[in-house]
C-alpha cells in the first residue's frame, strides 16, 4: 500500500508514459535519413575531438544548430536548436535537443557510433 501523499498506481502509470515532443509517427522514413546523415557528417567533422583519453560522458563539442542548416530545421521546427557531442562508453553520441519555454533541454534525436572512420 502506497502512503497517502503518494498518487494511486492509475495516475502513476499515466506519468509515465513516454511524452514525445515529435511524435516518432509524425517523422517519414525519409526525414530519419536525412538526420542520419546529418549527424554523420558532424561527426566526421569533429573526428579530431574523439579521443581515447576522453572520459567517460564528457562533452567534446556543443554547438548551436545553423540557420542555414534547413534540412534539420524543417524536421524539428524548435527554435532554439544545438547539439552535443559527448562519450559514452564505448560509444561516441551526438544529441540533438532544444530548449523549451521553461529553459528545460529536450532530447529529440541521438545517435551512437563506435567508429565513424569506416562509415
Amino acid at each position: 500500500m502506497l502512503p497517502n501523499y503518494l498518487p494511486d498506481e492509475d495516475v502513476l502509470k499515466k506519468r509515465r508514459e513516454p511524452k514525445y515532443v515529435v511524435d516518432p509517427k509524425d517523422v517519414k522514413k525519409n526525414d530519419t535519413i536525412r538526420v542520419r546523415e546529418w549527424a554523420l557528417n558532424i561527426m566526421k567533422k569533429n573526428s579530431s575531438r574523439l579521443k581515447d583519453t576522453v572520459k567517460n560522458l564528457h562533452i567534446v563539442y556543443e554547438k548551436e544548430v545553423k540557420p542555414e542548416e534547413i534540412d534539420i530545421r524543417n524536421i524539428y521546427p524548435f527554435k532554439d536548436l544545438y547539439y552535443t557531442i559527448y562519450k559514452h562508453d564505448p560509444h561516441w553520441c551526438l544529441r540533438l535537443l532544444y530548449k523549451t519555454e521553461g529553459q528545460n533541454t529536450a532530447i529529440l534525436a541521438e545517435f551512437k557510433y563506435i567508429n565513424i572512420d569506416g562509415i
